[in-house]
């Protein structure tokens, strides 16, 4: 589940996204109108938050609809599609007992089996952990404190009363770097205060981009501030990267971002509509 928190949230930071479309963009059964960001006044049955990106050589569309609004609150589901986005780790990542269990002890997650042959793991079996399955099918080459290489899938079927999500990971090894490609589908249900709910709409952190340029410009029928950098955020190296912003928030954002040596164009767009 922490994944899909940092692909969308690293969507605001990494989740550059989406090029040029114009206003009155049209989607089954409403226009984009980003004036419904103006006030939680608009948080009504029928809004719609919609979130596009090329990422990382993958693509999401998710999509959060508010269902109702009783007593404050508003009630929303979100509709997840997010298909073969890529992640690096290092391969320290992988250590015993870090990011997942320790594969080398005997005392290992019932319904995992751990098969050593040389320094080769092989870890398959299911893991029920914090309301999720976890479905093994990995092997992890190990020694003398080190990991060597990691290949196969970790699959998670995450299910409570408010969400039903599933996520595949495939996992390959090359020059010392291991790559994941992740997606994930599903949904899952929110209830926030409808004066907070628009913050489901990512804000633009201008202090997080120190150096960028800005500009006033026009996005979506709207007055946007256009903020383009050139340098380094975090542990990421954005080239060009420029974000269309309207009173804080991030519409659109779209440039090259570097991740230790992969070279990706991101692109990212909000659209919201009344239906």
């Amino acid at each position: 589940m922490d994944k899909k928190i940092l692909v969308i949230v690293g969507v605001v930071a990494i989740i550059a996204i989406l090029g040029g479309l114009i206003y009155a963009m049209q989607k089954e059964g409403g226009k984009c109108d980003y004036t419904l960001l103006d006030s939680a006044d608009n948080v009504k049955a029928g809004l719609t938050i919609e979130f596009e990106t090329v990422e990382n050589n993958g693509k999401t569309h998710n999509v959060r609809t508010v269902e109702r609004v009783e007593d404050g609150k508003a009630y929303s589901k979100l509709t997840i599609n997010m298909k073969n986005i890529e992640l690096i780790h290092s391969l320290s990542f992988f250590l015993p007992g870090t990011s997942i269990f320790d594969y080398t002890s005997e005392d290992l997650p019932e319904g995992v089996t751990v098969v050593k042959d040389g320094d080769v793991y092989d870890i398959t079996g299911t893991r029920d952990r914090w309301d999720t399955l976890f479905t093994y099918d990995l092997r992890i080459t190990y020694a003398d404190g080190v990991v060597y290489n990691v290949e196969g899938t970790i699959k998670e079927h995450y299910v409570t009363e408010k969400a039903d999500e599933n996520t595949l990971s495939i996992y390959t090894t090359k020059d010392q770097i291991v790559t994941e490609v992740f997606s994930n589908s599903g949904w899952d249900l929110n209830t926030r205060a409808v004066e907070n709910y628009l913050d489901n709409v990512p804000k633009y952190h201008p202090e997080d981009y120190k150096g960028a340029t800005v500009e006033d410009g026009k996005f979506g029928g709207v007055d946007v501030k256009i903020y383009t950098f050139t340098g380094t955020s975090g542990s990421m190296e954005y080239v060009d990267y420029k974000s269309y912003v309207y009173n804080g928030y991030l519409l659109k954002a779209e440039g090259k971002v570097i991740d230790r040596g992969f070279e990706y164009y991101n692109t990212y767009l909000v659209k919201i509509h009344q239906d």
